[in-house]
């Protein structure tokens, strides 16, 4: 953990990304997409905090509903109706 870090989220991150991957309750189709979007809003250079939150939250969204096309497209809206819960 880094003196930035102080609450240990790049630890979570990668924990989450472990956990994605390893999941047998997550499609494989749906695994790709989070790691995807986990890649991009990397890129992004969004907080480290802001992506162990996006990390679980899609983890667990992923565990508990079953989402049968229109994933991809509605990703950005989901995260955002989400955020305002």
């Amino acid at each position: 953990m880094s003196s930035d870090d102080l609450y240990g989220y790049a630890v979570r991150l990668r924990e989450a990304e472990r956990l994605i991957a390893n999941d047998p309750k997550i499609r494989s189709a749906d695994k790709k997409l989070i790691l995807s979007f986990l890649r991009h809003i990397k890129a992004k250079e969004v907080g480290i905090g802001r992506q162990a939150k996006y990390a679980f939250m899609l983890m667990r969204c992923a565990q508990c509903l079953i989402v049968r096309g229109g994933w991809r497209s509605n990703l950005h809206e989901f995260l955002a109706q989400s955020q305002q819960r």
